[in-house]
């Protein structure tokens, strides 16, 4: 990634030059700025997604999500749930790099900042629709987790709604989810 946007003819049609060497620089400047512009053109471009994912931005950015700075931490979520919506393979190496999704689960429960805990809440639903992942998560509290951020007091119903339906394809997964046996139990009830 040379740092910049050009601007084709159409004003949705960006091109960037993605260099994943920019993404492990040791300066942190550099790489605030590289996630900086992936948060830019990933959005507008199907083929800068398909991109990143073929070159393990997906990996690098876990990685970054472990170690840097509020900044860039924030650019990192704003790019990661673009790619796993977008991209199956982005979710698997995602999971890969990560199998427990315990990133995204430390950034929910400790992030004060809504945008990065609504997108890891966004991300873990994408992850929750590969098989085997909800399974994978219910030794630890995610259920609880999300549970706080769905009726959570979130100034943004993003917040909210990001986690409802992280919840929801938990419990649609993994019939062993606390939730799942506690509707049916009182289906009665809710009917």
């Amino acid at each position: 990634m040379d740092g910049q946007l050009q601007k084709g003819p159409d004003c949705t049609d960006y091109h960037s030059e993605v260099d994943p060497q920019l993404l492990r620089d040791n300066d942190r400047g550099v790489i605030t700025r590289a996630t900086g512009v992936l948060t830019a053109v990933l959005p507008q471009s199907s083929e800068a997604i398909q991109l990143v994912v073929q070159r393990n931005v997906v990996q690098t950015v876990c990685r970054l999500l472990k170690g840097t700075g509020h900044t860039a931490t924030k650019y990192a979520m704003k790019t990661l749930p673009v790619c796993t919506a977008a991209s199956h393979l982005a979710r698997e190496e995602l999971l890969k790099s990560d199998k427990k999704l315990s990133i995204l689960c430390n950034l929910l429960d400790a992030s004060c900042d809504e945008t990065v805990s609504g997108n890891a809440a966004l991300c873990l639903a994408h992850c929750l629709e590969l098989a085997g992942t909800a399974s994978s998560l219910l030794g630890i509290d995610i259920v609880l987790l999300l549970q706080r951020h769905t009726a959570g007091d979130a100034k943004r119903t993003a917040v909210q709604q990001n986690a409802a339906t992280a919840l929801g394809k938990l419990c649609q997964s993994e019939l062993r989810c606390p939730l799942t046996s506690h509707y049916e139990t009182h289906a009665v009830t809710i009917a």
